[in-house]
């Protein structure tokens, strides 16, 4: 009897962990993602860090293109 409620929690927690475990995976796909989305504005963006140079300071930049990201985060939900 011992035996069987042993076994249906180890189940149950095996269960809790791999899901768990598949939502810390999207997440750090969506991240990665995030990250080469930057990369794409950072080239491509009037402030970006490859045309800020002599302009604005890298710091502005990441600014810009870190308050981009929260703005489409809010809209996006």
């Amino acid at each position: 009897m011992v035996d069987a409620i042993v076994y249906d929690l180890l189940k149950q927690l095996a269960s809790i962990t791999t899901q768990q475990a598949k939502e810390e995976i999207k997440l750090i796909v969506g991240v990665d993602q995030e990250v080469q989305e930057l990369k794409g504005q950072a080239r491509n963006h009037p402030g970006g860090a490859g045309r800020c140079r002599g302009r604005t300071s890298e710091a502005a930049c990441c600014e810009t293109l870190v308050s981009s990201a929260q703005r489409r985060i809010l809209r996006d939900g």
